[in-house]
This record gives C-alpha cells, sequence and structure tokens, in this order.
C-alpha cells in the first residue's frame, strides 16, 4: 500500500545537505565568524527561494544525536523526528522518525511507543499511527509525480 509515496518520501532531500551544498559554493576560504554567519543566512534564502520556485517539498531530520535500532531489520536510525515542509503553502508536519522509518522500510503505519516518566521506569505504551492525511495537506501545491497523486486521492 502507498507504495509511489514510500519511494517518493524516500527521495525527499534535507535541507541540510541543499545548504551543505550552496554554503560550499559561497564561502571564501579563510572566512572569519561574521562571513560564515553572513554566508549561511544568504544560503539560507537562496535554497529557501529556490525551494518555493520549483515547488519542491523538503525534509528536516530533527534531534540527530538520538538514535533507534529497529526491531524488524536491525537498522539504527539517527533522529527523532522527520520533518516534511512545503516551502509554497508554507506548511510543515513531523512525524517521529521511527514510525517514519517503519512505513518507508516496511510499510507499516501504526507502532507501539514506550512511555517512560522521568525516573525511567515504563508506565505504559502509546500507539501512535502515521497522520497520512495530515501529511497529504503539507504536499498541497508542491510538485508530485503522477502515482503520488493517484494513490493520495485513493486514499482520501
Amino acid at each position: 500500500m502507498y507504495e509511489n509515496l514510500r519511494l517518493f518520501f524516500a527521495e525527499i532531500p534535507l535541507f541540510s545537505r541543499f545548504l551543505q551544498a550552496e554554503l560550499a559554493s559561497i564561502v571564501p576560504p579563510n572566512a572569519g565568524p561574521d562571513e560564515l554567519k553572513q554566508a549561511r543566512l544568504e544560503a539560507q534564502r537562496k535554497v529557501s527561494s529556490s525551494l518555493k520556485e520549483n515547488k519542491e517539498l523538503y525534509a528536516v531530520i530533527s534531534f540527530p544525536d538520538s538514535t533507534w535500532t529497529c526491531p524488524h531489520c536491525g537498522e539504527e536510525i539517527a533522529g527523532a523526528y522527520w520533518e516534511l515542509n512545503n516551502p509554497v503553502a508554507a506548511k510543515g508536519m513531523s512525524v517521529p522518525l521511527k514510525l517514519f522509518h517503519l512505513f518507508l522500510d516496511h510499510g507499516e503505519i501504526e507502532c507501539l511507543e514506550p512511555i517512560h516518566n522521568l525516573n525511567g521506569n515504563s508506565v505504559g505504551e502509546a500507539l501512535l499511527t502515521l497522520d497520512l492525511e495530515g501529511l497529504f495537506k503539507v504536499m498541497k501545491g508542491a510538485w508530485l509525480p503522477d502515482g503520488v497523486k493517484a494513490e493520495i486521492e485513493e486514499g482520501l
């Protein structure tokens, strides 16, 4: 289910990669702190403008130092949240990276998340469900392949 969407999501680029590429092209050698700050701001403006102009979605991984190991495939996943952003609609939505990985790699749209108190003791678990309708709303106005559009229309 949602094969085209899963493939499409897997290809959505990370904002940080765009930013790194742009910075590499504009940061002068031996740049000082002020020059680096200006270059970063200029790179953010250029990248944001280009993404909006091309109606491209982009993603951000939050808390990349946080890791989780998938019980299905054993892959170690870095990050806590995957955030989909649409610069055209100025909308975004965060999804727990654990749930996003399970959707992309294993086709699952639900998972159990353990709940711990401040002492680290388990106090239960919560059922997380991927909000596909919310993600579809964020994607409105962005360029989407035909197969993805069809799956979205079928899913709503």
